[in-house]
């Protein structure tokens, strides 16, 4: 199935993209290796003569991803061998080829840039008798260059598309002057510097990338398995939770202290490299972590090194939430300023993944229902118990947002489909946005606020909501938000919460704001953090990455 799926993918490619079969021949032995580079450059002018901006170059099984750009970089060298010389890998070759079969240490995969097909053809392009085959360096060179462009890409861009996790080649988004680049580095020696600048510059990505490397050398000869239910045999289950942790190197066998409490003191250790309740318990989410391979936890490494080549450079000043961790961070002039606990969407109603700017925020605001929530959630309560809306302080609105009387209502004649109400939370402490809500434009109709449910804070698993951002004491950020603003004050803010006064405060500096799904983190101390991939989105990619 998966090669018939290779080839009804090539055979799309070949329909589409007009790809230019020249006649080049299966073999050309040359039985004088200086004639070598002579051969190679009359195969490559015919592979590339007429490539344009609508073809595409198959080297079977391989359809090259950049085809244009091979044929400028080649034109750039007069059509001859960049990589080899006399058959055989030169400097800039060998340096290259390195690089490509080391690209893991980016994060990548080095079977992605033809690491194996370029090292059989090498191999297998001289004889016993030393005959050359042009064909064989020819296709070598061609696949060298591919592969770099490849890189290239795949470093500065990423390889999947952030909304669908679906491959997405993206070189019309990388650096126009990219063959340049590569030509001038070629012809200074400095390859590996030219490649090591398209990396992104944030400092989270290099952090990973050097957390990703030491990760690799700690864990080099260690490895663990998977843990049974705990149920079946309590004794067998701790005696190889004791294995697992000292495979990962949380359990310290040095210390004087009983078997049991090294244990805990394991567990503990490992619960906060996971960012989960350190009470020493197997629970639900730990036992979850625990049962990661090593193998997974690279790849988590390697999948949020993918997502900052996603990112573009946010600025001095913004408000960062990450979905997983659970926490916003508040950066002003590249510091961290504030840092608090979120609560943000379930499973079932993610928070969507965001980029805008807060313009303005509401002190006892109002909560008008979302109509599903109404008619799926709210309106099963009411048929429950009439009274409900009273202890929860709701107003029921018409289609024309004017009050009705909920009590000559006929509930029980309404279903999801045919609610003809709207529900709106008045004002005040029990209000679900709590007192105070932060606005900025975006499609999806979410908000971060405050919650009248502090006590939500303390869990570990944090995604509870409908999908919007719940923060933890909001009036921090209220009161950075006007503190270059004359109008207002922390005293006049305390003074509306205070009166419980509804008001509406537009902000003179708008605050860019973004919400992101990072399931690993390293912190200022250099300590690598994994967390819970909540919304499967790690499992997505490994999927699409590693099949």
């Amino acid at each position: 199935m998966k090669k018939l799926v290779n080839i009804l993918f090539i055979s799309c490619i070949v329909i589409a993209c007009n790809p230019k079969t020249e006649q080049v021949p299966k073999t050309e032995p040359v039985k004088k290796t200086e004639n070598i580079n002579e051969h190679v450059s009359k195969l490559l002018k015919k592979y590339l003569e007429n490539i344009d901006s609508s073809s595409a170059l198959i080297l079977s099984p391989d359809t090259l991803a950049a085809p244009l750009q091979l044929a400028k970089l080649y034109a750039a060298f007069g059509s001859n061998s960049i990589w080899t010389s006399n058959g055989i890998l030169n400097q800039n070759g060998d340096t290259l080829f390195s690089i490509l079969r080391q690209t893991f240490m980016y994060g990548l995969i080095p079977e992605d840039y033809y690491t194996n097909q370029i090292d059989s053809l090498l191999k297998t392009a001289t004889d016993k008798q030393g005959t050359i085959d042009a064909v064989n360096i020819t296709n070598a060179e061609l696949l060298l260059s591919d592969g770099l462009f490849k890189l290239a890409v795949h470093l500065n861009k990423g390889r999947l598309h952030p909304d669908s996790l679906w491959r997405e080649w993206k070189i019309k988004q990388t650096d126009t002057a990219i063959v340049s680049t590569f030509t001038n580095a070629i012809r200074d020696n400095t390859l590996h510097a030219a490649i090591d600048s398209l990396e992104p510059k944030h400092n989270q990505y290099k952090k990973l990338k050097l957390a990703l490397n030491n990760f690799r050398k700690e864990f080099e000869n260690s490895n663990w398995d998977s843990l049974p239910p705990i149920q079946n045999d309590t004794i067998k289950f701790y005696n190889l939770l004791k294995q697992r942790l000292i495979a990962s190197h949380q359990y310290d066998s040095t210390l004087k202290i009983s078997d049991e409490k090294k244990l805990i003191r394991a567990l503990k250790k490992f619960q906060l490299q996971h960012a989960l309740n350190d009470d020493g318990r197997i629970g639900k989410y730990t036992y979850a972590a625990l049962n990661v391979s090593k193998e997974n936890k690279i790849r988590q490494i390697e999948v949020n090194m993918e997502r900052w080549r996603w990112e573009n450079m946010p600025g001095k000043r913004y408000l960062w939430i990450n979905i997983p961790s659970y926490m916003l961070k508040l950066i002003n002039a590249d510091t961290l300023h504030t840092e608090v606990k979120v609560i943000t969407g379930s499973p079932k109603h993610p928070t969507p993944l965001l980029k805008s700017s807060i313009t303005w925020f509401i002190i006892y605001p109002y909560w008008s229902v979302p109509y599903k929530i109404a008619s799926e959630e709210i309106l099963p309560r009411i048929k429950w118990d009439t009274a409900y809306l009273r202890k929860n302080n709701f107003d029921v609105l018409d289609w024309n947002y004017r009050v009705v009387d909920p009590r000559y209502i006929k509930w029980r004649k309404y279903n999801k489909t045919n609610l003809p109400y709207k529900f709106r939370q008045r004002e005040g402490e029990d209000n679900s946005l709590g007192v105070i809500k932060f606005m900025f434009k975006n499609r999806f109709g979410v908000y971060l606020h405050d919650t009248n449910s502090k006590r939500l804070f303390n869990k570990e698993i944090r995604a509870l909501s409908h999908g919007c951002v719940r923060m933890q004491n909001p009036w921090v950020l209220a009161e950075y938000l006007i503190e270059d603003d004359k109008r207002y004050t922390t005293d006049s803010l305390f003074n509306y919460y205070e009166k419980e006064q509804k008001k509406t405060i537009a902000i003179k500096k708008p605050l860019p704001i973004n919400i992101k799904y990072f399931t690993c983190e390293v912190d200022t101390n250099n300590s690598l953090f994994f967390y819970t991939d909540i919304y499967e989105k790690d499992k997505k990619m490994f999927k699409t990455l590693y099949k």
